[in-house]
């Protein structure tokens, strides 16, 4: 995107950037974290997309108008893009993205570009990244939980057990709880934790009470007298185990 933005202003300085100047010849080969714009009378036409602005975006936008896009940023983000053309100017957008499954912030370069020498700007060409990526975020949160979780992969179709389950995550609360070592090299399966709750941590069962499509298993500590519930919870295609500890 720097890069973009300094081939830009050093061509600028004689006249406005072609497209061709930008991407190279083959006008079709449209940088992947890229959007080609047309203005158009009130609007602006989507013209071409690259793949990673696909990614980025949720979607392809080619051959729709910018204001069908369904974000309440439309009317800011596109006062921008004429902006860009009438001025002549490159502008830099950051935003909070809300058609985006993915992230949660964004930023843009975007450049006017003329279609021809006339030097008249006929297209907005922009640069589009993630400033953020939710599950980044949603990692933190997991980890940083006061609630004892684990996540795993069932394997084996929809007749595996829960101990087949190949374990994803472990946050740093359930750790603690289960007293795991630090290193987790020979802890692959939810089955591989089994020593923990009877060995390490000499759990005793007292209870098992099933609720819709959660189980919630009942734990003693032996040396402490401390009581754990353990809920099993299918979420999608994974396996979510959370450990709380159970006030008497």
């Amino acid at each position: 995107m720097l890069d973009a933005y300094r081939h830009w202003m050093k061509i600028a300085e004689q006249r406005l950037p072609r497209l061709s100047d930008i991407v190279g010849p083959n006008r079709s080969a449209l940088p992947d974290n890229a959007a080609l714009l047309l203005r158009i009378p009130n609007d602006f036409l989507f013209v071409s997309q690259g793949s990673a602005a696909v990614r980025i975006l949720g979607r392809s936008y080619v051959g729709t108008l910018h204001s069908e896009a369904q974000s309440a940023l439309v009317s800011d983000i596109e006062a921008n893009y004429v902006s860009a053309i009438d001025h002549k100017r490159p502008h830099y957008l950051r935003f909070v993205s809300r058609s985006s499954e993915r992230h949660f912030s964004l930023e843009q370069l975007v450049l006017p570009i003329a279609a021809d020498d006339s030097g008249e700007a006929t297209f907005v060409l922009f640069f589009i990244a993630a400033l953020d990526d939710k599950a980044d975020i949603l990692r933190a949160i997991f980890d940083r939980s006061p609630i004892g979780m684990i996540a795993a992969l069932p394997s084996g179709g929809d007749g595996a057990k829960p101990d087949d389950g190949r374990i994803l995550m472990i946050n740093a609360h359930a750790k603690r709880i289960l007293k795991l070592p630090e290193s987790m090299d020979r802890i692959s399966t939810v089955r591989d934790l089994g020593p923990w709750f009877r060995d390490g941590a000499l759990w005793t069962r007292t209870n098992t009470v099933s609720e819709g499509r959660q189980t919630h298993i009942h734990y003693r500590d032996r040396n402490t007298g401390t009581s754990y519930r353990l809920t099993i919870e299918p979420i999608s295609r994974f396996m979510l185990f959370s450990i709380i500890e159970v006030l008497a």
